[in-house]
């Protein structure tokens, strides 16, 4: 198994996810979505903001937009973090940046939309 933590990012099925929490049973992730993606969901969130839809118990807004150069203004989507074992995987050779991992960490600690589990994980998790 290869070790992965709070911040890598690997492939798996031709998607890239970045690993949130990693328990016994289940990995936290965040997809990362492609511009075109990422930009309709801007669209779509910003829309609701401004007629004041209530953000933080929505699983839409689990979104980061990544500074990480690799990924810059691209989404990391962490609405529905949940996943089985993920096997097999290819780790990428970096991780996001630390500003990246900080916003998450603190977007997914002030969030009512994301499983317990992940908001338990993230708590621990020092920068």
């Amino acid at each position: 198994m290869i070790p992965l933590h709070f911040g890598d990012i690997f492939r798996y099925k031709d998607k890239e996810y970045v690993l949130l929490v990693k328990t016994e049973d289940i990995w936290y992730v965040a997809e990362i979505l492609d511009l075109l993606l990422t930009k309709q969901l801007d669209n779509v969130c910003n829309k609701k903001i401004i007629h004041n839809c209530p953000i933080t118990s929505k699983s839409l807004y689990c979104y980061v937009v990544l500074k990480t150069e690799e990924f810059k203004n691209r989404a990391a989507y962490y609405g529905q973090p949940g996943k089985d074992r993920l096997s097999p995987i290819e780790k990428l050779s970096f991780s996001l940046c630390i500003e990246d991992k900080k916003q998450i960490k603190k977007d997914i600690e002030n969030s009512m939309a994301v499983p317990l589990g992940l908001k338990e994980g993230v708590k621990e998790i020092s920068f």
